[in-house]
């Protein structure tokens, strides 16, 4: 077997994503072509490799002893944190990153950014790097191959205790003939670090009422319908519309009018009393924020449109609004509900944007054909929302976006996200069409532009009835279901009895930790008894599934003491007094937030015990 298929084995067998877009994309023309690639043997006997751009020869080992230099050069980093994200621009033969690796620590990742397939396929064909495609560490992204995954994994890695100590390093050379590459790299790292904060930002803003919520929606349960009840008569052959609050809605709503029944249209909870008043009843709407006040959902007093909701979604929302409530999860705690009753979690990831969440339903539901309404991410003038709305979140919410004509147009921090959010999604699903009906606005990378009369034109030309798929429709749950959800809600009673009683001990842990850390020359080892009852009562925690709820306040409770809490310095000893009093800071706000949730629980249980199951 030689270079290339040895490699090509191990990122088939490692690395799939990457091995199925080669597949796809290679014989495509692709961006930084070089004008000659070649490697030549160095005096200790080794290989490196010598590249031709412009004219110029650039080489990019030493010509004498290209391991012990990638071994000199990494030593400009520190490795000594815990959990460290290392972002690396450009591959070459893999010394550099092999240097790396052999410094990393077992929690670090590193994520390589390589710009030339030319560089990566000569490497693939003249040298072993077998190793670095196996580990599960290193994650490679070649351009133009598969650019998701460098930014979808530095987004899924960072987090808010090490989002300071990120390592971004360079490959020598590389910047010199990748310059506009390596300024794309640096904008995926500035921009993955903006996604965390926005991220601790919204679990510290919603930490609290993720509980609250949770638990005053838990009644509704018993009679509820899962996302997935619908795969059984939805019509998929017909196109999705998904409508949103922005502008463009004004401009489109006599087409939406007239797809009504010969297109399935999900309406996100903010634009559902515009349309309404417009003479049109959507056959969906869906609500998923924490704290969207009633009046953002509707005016209204009798509301009987089927309801899609997170459970994390405003109480109030579902108490006022009177038909049928389907859920969707995004958490741990409440896909076990499904798991333990035989049914599938209808798990739809998180997002901040309705219309997103929205979007991805219709996905998982199976529609082929999905169009965008409303999704126009960008201020129209001053206007911000269907119906003339203005909303302005402020100075330093403004950015800058592509817009659908080619020209930098006016959007916010929070609508960049969510335009990325749908190009990730169309990536990771080609099969479906996705057409964007507006005039104007943000441009959405792989959807198709198209006025939404076009669309309703070409595309709805079937009829249904959403009343009466849902008139037929049975409740997800079953009586017996309802007493075994009851049960894991008791269990979860005493789940977080026990984790209050393991985080007090652990503070007494890191009370004594802390005490001993101040000793002379004390120093402690990963198989020290307390540090490893440390490792094992987080683990115990983690691993709990109403923890997955609880995350979030408890971030809210200690973020200050989050940031940073594996960076470390050269003096070991304050290190060992910085890490131990973070620690116990965090347990103490576990035990804060068990002591709000429980008897929350206890209630909603109580509720829920109250109102029989009917047989299904």
């Amino acid at each position: 077997m030689n270079y290339y298929e040895k490699n090509m084995e191990n990122i088939k067998k490692y690395k799939s994503y990457l091995y199925d877009q080669i597949e796809k994309e290679a014989k495509s023309p692709l961006d930084n072509k070089l004008d000659e690639i070649k490697s030549i043997e160095t005096r200790d006997g080794e290989k490196a490799i010598v590249i031709q751009h412009k004219a110029v020869e650039y080489r990019l080992n030493s010509m004498y002893r290209p391991t012990v230099e990638a071994q000199t050069w990494v030593k400009q980093f520190r490795f000594h944190n815990i959990h460290t994200v290392i972002s690396m621009f450009g591959l070459g033969n893999g010394h550099f990153a092999r240097a790396i690796i052999e410094n990393m620590n077992e929690s670090d990742v590193l994520l390589i950014y390589e710009p030339s397939f030319d560089i990566f396929l000569h490497a693939l064909q003249n040298y072993d790097i077998s190793d670095i495609l196996e580990s599960k560490r290193v994650s490679i992204t070649v351009e133009g191959i598969n650019d998701y995954e460098f930014h979808h994994n530095l987004e899924n890695n960072i987090n808010i205790s090490n989002m300071k100590s990120q390592i971004v390093c360079l490959h020598p050379q590389y910047d010199k003939f990748f310059p506009e590459s390596n300024a794309k790299f640096n904008k995926y790292i500035k921009d993955g670090v903006s996604h965390t904060r926005i991220n601790i930002n919204t679990e510290v803003y919603f930490g609290q009422k993720y509980i609250d919520n949770i638990m005053r929606n838990i009644k509704y349960f018993h009679n509820s319908n899962s996302l997935y009840d619908l795969k059984e008569g939805i019509p998929t052959s017909l196109p999705a519309i998904v409508v949103a609050a922005g502008p463009s809605v004004d401009q489109n709503i006599e087409d939406l009018k007239r797809a009504k029944g010969k297109a399935v249209i999900f309406a996100v909870d903010r634009v559902l009393d515009y349309l309404l008043d417009s003479g049109l009843e959507p056959d969906f709407v869906l609500t998923i924020d924490p704290k969207k006040p009633v009046e953002y959902f509707t005016t209204r007093e009798e509301i009987n449109i089927p309801l899609i909701a997170y459970m994390e979604a405003n109480n109030d929302i579902l108490e006022h609004h009177h038909g049928r409530k389907i859920i969707c999860t995004q958490s741990q705690y409440l896909n076990e509900i499904y798991t333990q009753t035989n049914h599938k979690p209808p798990y739809v990831p998180p997002s901040g944007s309705v219309a997103t969440v929205a979007f991805t339903c219709c996905i998982l539901l199976g529609f082929k054909r999905i169009i965008l309404v409303g999704q126009d991410l960008a201020y129209h003038g001053t206007k911000s929302h269907a119906g003339g709305v203005e909303v302005y979140l402020g100075p330093g919410s403004d950015v800058y976006v592509e817009g659908i004509d080619g020209n930098q147009i006016r959007s916010r921090y929070d609508w960049k996200e969510y335009i990325k959010r749908y190009e990730d999604t169309i990536i990771l699903f080609p099969d479906i069409e996705v057409i964007d009906a507006k005039a104007e606005g943000a441009k959405i990378k792989g959807s198709i532009n198209m006025s939404l009369k076009d669309a309703v034109n070409q595309f709805c030309t079937e009829s249904f009835d959403s009343t009466a798929l849902m008139k037929d429709m049975n409740s997800t749950f079953n009586s017996k279901d309802c007493d075994i959800i009851g049960e894991y809600f008791e269990s979860s009673v005493r789940s977080l009895k026990i984790i209050r009683e393991k985080s007090a001990a652990a503070i007494g842990i890191c009370n004594t930790l802390i005490k001993e850390s101040k000793r002379i020359n004390q120093k402690f080892t990963e198989s020290d008894k307390k540090i490893k009852k440390l490792r094992k009562t987080n683990k115990y925690i983690e691993e709990q599934p109403i923890y997955s709820i609880l995350n979030s306040y408890i971030t809210a409770k200690s973020t200050k003491y989050l940031y940073d809490m594996y960076k470390f310095t050269d003096d070991i000893k304050e290190d060992s007094i910085n890490t131990f009093d973070k620690s116990k800071s965090v347990y103490q706000a576990i035990v804060e937030v068990i002591d709000y949730t429980k008897p929350m629980l206890e209630k909603a249980i109580k509720e829920y015990k109250e109102d029989e199951c009917s047989e299904k």
